[in-house]
């Protein structure tokens, strides 16, 4: 038995700081190595919606220049990426409208990007 002039923790005590301290010290490092998931996600998303942004406007400058035929066609993106990256682009024929539907997608992994937007293709460029 302890006499109450002695200072100090007891077993127990220190066992349970312990507990609690290493739990924070796991909460931390799942938390640490989630937020380095979501940073890389987030990194590939902007850097891909930039690359598929500028494969649409590539598609859109040559269906409208001629280059290309309007479709239905697709194919690999024009741009070299990162190891491991693929781009597609794809288009779709006019509609009654003359309005051509445009995607680009880039691909890493599970990772995956894709961008659509529409193009009126007057009929004097068939």
């Amino acid at each position: 038995m302890m006499s109450a002039s002695k200072q100090g923790f007891s077993l127990i005590e220190i066992l349970l700081s312990l507990m609690i301290l290493s739990g924070t010290v796991v909460s931390l490092v799942s938390g640490i190595g989630s937020a380095e998931s979501l940073d890389r996600h987030t990194r590939f998303e902007y850097e891909a919606t930039t690359l598929a942004e500028r494969e649409l406007e590539i598609l859109k400058s040559d269906l409208l220049s001629g280059k290309r035929s309007p479709g239905p066609r697709g194919g690999p993106g024009r741009f070299r990426l990162h190891p491991g990256w693929t781009s597609r682009i794809a288009w779709a024929a006019p509609d009654a409208d003359g309005a051509v539907r445009l995607a680009s997608e880039i691909i890493h992994g599970s990772d995956r990007v894709r961008l659509e937007s529409f193009l009126y293709v007057p009929a004097s460029v068939h």
